[in-house]
């Protein structure tokens, strides 16, 4: 099943890249994709699936890498976030992939400055800088932790 925030099934492509990289299919994608490259998904939210499975768990750390359908994955995980305000959350950044889905990148980073995350990058070399640093230009991405101050 794939996460993101809401419930039923998710159109997907298989891409030429390795085996475990596919995408969902909307936005710029959907009037791409070839017929017989296409598969569906379930999909339900981190809420949901937290709720049913690990229900009086504590969640301390969360990672998303869903190849730019990260909002929709966050916008599902509001009440495990709620529930553990402790919470560190790891996404992968990636302005391209995000909009050809048909999202908007800055969104995102509003989303989880407006719930009083702070975002960090993490650095190729173990490091972590506050804010985002990375290059992202067409394809850049950064690997971004947000976490709120204790």
């Amino acid at each position: 099943a794939a996460v993101v925030s809401g419930y039923g099934v998710l159109p997907g492509v298989r891409t030429q890249r390795p085996h475990a990289y596919h995408r969902g299919l909307s936005g710029q994608l959907r009037e791409t994709a070839a017929a017989s490259a296409c598969f569906f998904v379930p999909i339900t939210t981190i809420d949901t699936f937290v709720r049913k499975n690990v229900p009086h768990q504590p969640i301390t750390f969360i990672k998303v890498d869903v190849q730019g359908y990260e909002f929709a994955v966050c916008k599902g995980m509001e009440q495990t976030l709620a529930h553990n305000p402790g919470a560190v959350i790891a996404l992968e950044y990636c302005p391209n992939a995000i909009s050809q889905l048909g999202f908007e990148p800055d969104e995102l980073l509003s989303w989880w400055t407006s719930r009083g995350y702070t975002a960090s990058t993490l650095c190729r070399n173990g490091t972590s800088t506050t804010g985002i640093v990375a290059d992202l230009s067409k394809d850049g991405y950064a690997d971004l932790l947000f976490s709120r101050a204790q």
